[in-house]
């Protein structure tokens, strides 16, 4: 053997061609198993292609019975809101014999109106793992069971179980369902036709306090809770006309939708999470003089009807949604900031 150029050893030769051998196995089978997932990636993206291409939104025809039925309903829910004002100056006459009558009649109101928001989350999630023609018919007939209950009690205190929760509950799902349908049927008329929801709305909510008030001076409370009830009931037919059209993707577990309908990741927006606490804050300006006021103008202004207050607060909010709605369509304009 020459010093200067030792024969190489044949042992590392075997050894380093094994190895070589072995790698480029690996190799295959890596490659074939990433070619297994491009293809695999390949055919989802070619069966989800066809389901988003597909759709397309009517931006009319139908969607426009939906926009009434929508307007009914949420004509509905403002409604009940702004009416509580007048129940509670019945309450007060009815139940004046009763020790902290006054407080109960409060907490009633104030109780449903922050149950039934806090319960639109359950409201959504369950819009989401359904669809919101079954969840608002759900609701308006909660909401109307709730209302024909409350006509038969005579202990002031059950009113916080058939109108505070049986109530409550039925109106966050038709709440949910009522937001959740208009983008099946619109895209780039939903703040026009949002806008003209609310402000058809603002017809019923105008002269909904007027039925109110008439049925409560002539009927009284129990007949006037029937009458509540009714059209709470027409409500639930109105949500017969929420058909979902886009359609769902793919099936995923239960568990899945609903972490998925939770949407936590929006709030890194921190946009959205600012418009998210003005709103909450901002609602404190707005329903507690609702419930409050009415009560207080029969204190202060004895010979005035309290109803000329609801029918304001119902007039300049329809118009207000109206002119909002149309600005909304303006791209130009950022509608978080906007609103």
């Amino acid at each position: 053997m020459n010093d200067k150029n030792p024969e190489p050893d044949i042992c590392y030769l075997n050894k380093t061609f094994n190895q070589s051998i072995n790698d480029i196995n690996n190799n295959s089978v890596a490659l074939e198993k990433t070619g297994q997932i491009t293809e695999t990636i390949e055919l989802k993206n070619k069966e989800i292609e066809p389901i988003a291409a597909a759709f397309v939104y009517k931006e009319g025809g139908f969607g426009w019975i939906v926009v009434i039925a929508c307007s009914y309903s949420f004509g509905i829910l403002v409604g009940m809101i702004n009416n509580y004002a007048l129940i509670y100056n019945k309450l007060d006459i009815v139940y004046n014999n009763t020790e902290n009558h006054i407080i109960y009649a409060a907490w009633i109101g104030s109780f449903s109106t922050g149950f039934q928001f806090f319960l639109c989350i359950l409201g959504s999630i369950l819009t989401d793992l359904f669809n919101p023609r079954k969840i608002g018919v759900i609701g308006g007939l909660l909401s109307s069971i709730g209302l024909f209950a409350s006509a038969f009690v005579y202990d002031i205190r059950l009113y916080f179980l058939t109108y505070g929760v049986l109530f409550a509950i039925g109106q966050s799902f038709l709440l949910a369902s009522t937001f959740a349908i208009l983008p099946h049927y619109f895209n780039k008329k939903l703040a026009l036709v949002n806008g003209l929801m609310n402000g058809l709305a603002a017809i019923l909510v105008v002269v909904f306090p007027i039925l109110t008030s008439i049925s409560l001076k002539a009927y009284g409370l129990a007949e006037t809770f029937y009458f509540l009830g009714a059209a709470n009931f027409l409500a639930g037919l109105a949500a017969f006309t929420y058909i979902p059209l886009i359609p769902q993707i793919k099936k995923e577990s239960i568990s899945s939708r609903i972490k998925q309908s939770f949407g936590l990741k929006v709030f890194k927006r921190h946009k959205f999470s600012v418009w998210c606490i003005a709103s909450s804050i901002g609602m404190f300006g707005y329903f507690i003089p609702v419930v409050n006021i009415d009560h207080h103008s029969i204190k202060a202004f004895p010979d005035s009807d309290p109803v000329i207050i609801n029918v304001v607060f119902g007039a300049f909010s329809g118009l207000s949604a109206i002119i909002f709605g149309k600005l909304g369509d303006f791209t130009v304009i950022f509608n978080i900031y906007l609103f």
